[in-house]
Formats: structure tokens, sequence, C-alpha cells
């Protein structure tokens, strides 16, 4: 395996010094579109650990596409709403130096071998939605499957925009699969082009970033009840769904 070149600018972790906090975004969704069927302490519910798949081979196949196509040598990576799977290209076809994990519960992060370092942050909890990390330091911030759960979703991107750099790439991807209790009525209520609509609003409310690509790969759920059906059905007919939102900061 050829020698992995030099962090073109290495920099220590990118812990935050205090800085005047980013104006709230204006709002997305009505108040009663952030509801959800479990209320309880989100830190509380995802204290243990989740490791069921999220996701098909053919959805995740897709996802590592799609991170191929947009993410470059050298760049620095925050995975949002992260677990013990980042589902990022081979470092064999691109060089990401430096990845950090922001998700709910501790233990799936470090189970997750993509990632450097990570962090626990609830953002529908009492606190701020700040996060601990210096501002315009990640070329890119994904968020995979996570959008469907937070309450307060602009104020959350807003925090992207700070530590994103100029140009710097927001990707939000999804399927149809979600914890139906603990996803938002805005997202439970909506069908998958609405979704892709509340995605892409969250990213471009405040004009803070501008919208590069929307994807939407529907799939047919086909109810299979013979094995005659099974043996008839194309081979990627049954994957899940894919959607994603790409958007640049201005």
């Amino acid at each position: 395996c050829p020698a992995q070149p030099p962090d073109p600018a290495p920099r220590p972790r990118p812990h935050a010094r205090p800085q005047a906090g980013t104006p709230p975004a204006r709002e997305v969704l009505a108040k009663y579109s952030r509801d959800k069927v479990n209320r309880s302490d989100d830190a509380v519910f995802y204290a243990r650990p989740r490791l069921a798949e999220s996701a098909d081979d053919g959805y995740k196949a897709r996802l590592t596409a799609l991170y191929a196509k947009y993410l470059k040598d050298g760049d620095r990576v925050l995975d949002l709403c992260a677990s013990w799977q980042s589902f990022l290209p081979d470092e064999r076809e691109v060089w990401l130096p430096y990845v950090e994990g922001c998700g709910m519960n501790a233990d799936e992060l470090q189970m997750n071998t993509r990632l450097l370092s990570s962090f626990v942050k609830d953002f529908n909890g009492a606190g701020k939605v700040r996060m601990p990390l210096a501002p315009e330091y990640f070329d890119v911030v994904l968020n995979n499957a996570g959008l469907a759960y937070l309450e307060r979703p602009e104020e959350v991107y807003s925090e992207v925009h700070r530590i994103l750099v100029p140009g710097g790439l927001a990707i939000i991807t999804f399927s149809d699969r979600i914890i139906w209790e603990k996803a938002v009525a805005g997202w439970r209520n909506a069908d998958p082009v609405h979704r892709v609509d509340v995605a892409s609003a969250v990213l471009t409310v405040d004009s803070r970033f501008e919208l590069v690509e929307r994807i939407l790969k529907p799939t047919p759920r086909v109810r299979i009840t013979t094995h005659r059906q099974l043996r008839e059905l194309p081979q990627n007919c049954n994957t899940d769904p894919f959607y994603a939102v790409i958007a640049r900061k201005l």
C-alpha cells in the first residue's frame, strides 16, 4: 500500500475557544411539527448501544458511492448524529486525515473504527446546540439518518455552518427507516419528497448554504408471499430507498 501523503495543514484537535454565538435561524418546522410520540429524555432513551443495521446493503453502497463522489483527499470530516458505522469510502480511495463523530452514545462511537475522535451531544436537550468545535475547521459535515430526530434542526445547521470552512459541504442522507417514536411529527407525517424539501429548507433557510444536488431514489416495497415471487424479484428491487441533499456553505 503506498504511503499516505502528509496532512497539508496539520492542526490540533478542533476544540473551540469561547466566541460569539451564531444568530438563531428562522424556523422551518412549526412548533407542532417538532412533537414526538415518545417525549422521554433522549439521553436516557439512547443510553444503551443500538447496534442494529440502519439500512440494507444497497443503501449502504449508494451512500458510500455518494461520499466517494464528494469527499476528496485531505478533507476533515465531522459525522453528525454518528453511530457505530460511518460508511465512508476505503482509505485507499479517499484519504481523510481527520474524521470526528458526534452522537448520542459513547459506546457506539468508540466502536466506529473510522473515527479518530468523538464526543456525545444531545441536540434536543435543554442546553444550547453549540458544539465544542473551532470555527471553519471541517471541510465536510455528514448526517446520515439523523435529521428525522432533531427538534431544532435550524439551530443545529447554523452551528454546522459555523464549523465548516468557506465552501464546505453539508451532506444529509436518509432512507425510510426511522425510530418512529423518536422522529419529529414533521418528519413522520411527510412523504419522501416533502422530507427532501424539509432537508433542503433547513440548509437554505437563512441563505447560508446553496443547494448542490438533491437525490431521490425511491424503491417500491414489494410484499413477498410466495417462493415464486422471491425468485422473480429483481436483485435490487426491494432495496431501501435513498434520499440525499448536498449543499455548499456560502
